[in-house]
């Protein structure tokens, strides 16, 4: 993976130029979360692109081939674990027990047109009152725990960046 020879920043700029080279204007919200957010590397970048048609499973696989592919053949960027979900889809995966409970543990916001990260904090809001926990190779993670805590620093840095306009996530 090419993280090792790139900057952070520029690193995750070549995922989003190389997802907008194929995906354009329906790409609504790219996230990386995973091992590369919480672990700070990983054998590969788990990637969501939310847009905003929808597709069937067949389509859908076809698009997300076309796009590492692409990622791998222009940017270099190799280890790719792409998931593109309509707005709906990602909706749907917001919950307990689905792979983007993944989310506590940490996420990078790459891209946000339809301001999707508010929903992201809710679903980790909504995630840090329970006692939900998983097991994987790194270990153990009560993300309840740890979706109160990257929702606490989402947050600030959220209302850090911003001006106050007296509006609550």
């Amino acid at each position: 993976m090419r993280r090792n020879t790139l900057g952070v920043e520029e690193f995750y700029s070549e995922i989003l130029r190389g997802l907008l080279d194929i995906l354009g204007e329906e790409l609504l919200a790219a996230f990386v979360f995973g091992s590369t957010i919480y672990y700070g590397k990983g054998r590969d970048v788990d990637i969501v692109a939310v847009v905003s048609k929808d597709r069937n499973m067949k389509e859908k696989l076809a698009l997300e081939y076309r796009i590492r592919r692409h990622l791998c053949r222009d940017y270099r960027i190799c280890g790719a674990d792409l998931h593109v979900m309509s707005i709906h889809e990602f909706r749907e995966n917001l919950k307990p027990g689905t792979f983007l409970s993944g989310f506590a543990l940490g996420y990078r916001v790459l891209l946000d047109r339809g301001n999707i990260e508010k929903e992201v904090l809710s679903f980790l809001k909504l995630l840090s009152g329970s006692d939900y926990v998983i097991y994987n190779r790194y270990g153990r993670w009560n993300l309840g725990r740890h979706a109160g805590i990257t929702y606490r620093r989402r947050k600030r840095e959220l209302e850090k960046d911003s001006p106050h306009d007296g509006s609550s996530l």
